[in-house]
């Protein structure tokens, strides 16, 4: 969907409006006809791919996650833990913590980076 509204954004011939637009159709139809399941581990693989890009930013939050993804926070907040066992925040944390003993263990930082 992000990457719908990027693509509005640099039209540049109102004929390119129409693929757009036929992309968006359809990929609403076929989010449709997903079992409500698969919607919901489509919304976490959804979190979990915007927390990868982004898990550097200090000003990373929860309602930036939900308003990037296009979901209600709350929603997308309940969704992750009923399918995750956890908090976006705690899996946040975790994902940073890894990512910080990664660099740790190949030498590129030490503690006091």
């Amino acid at each position: 969907m992000r990457e719908i509204v990027q693509s509005i954004y640099s039209i540049e011939k109102i004929s390119n409006v129409y693929d757009i637009i036929i992309k968006l159709f359809s990929d609403s139809i076929s989010q449709a006809h997903l079992p409500r399941k698969s919607r919901q581990a489509n919304l976490v693989l959804q979190v979990k791919q915007y927390i990868t890009k982004h898990y550097q930013d200090s000003e990373l939050k929860i309602s930036f996650i939900a308003k990037n993804i296009f979901v209600n926070t709350q929603y997308m907040c309940t969704i992750f833990k009923n399918e995750t066992g956890r908090t976006i925040g705690s899996y946040l944390q975790e994902f940073r913590m890894n990512k910080a003993k990664e660099l740790f263990d190949c030498g590129q930082h030490s503690i006091t980076q």
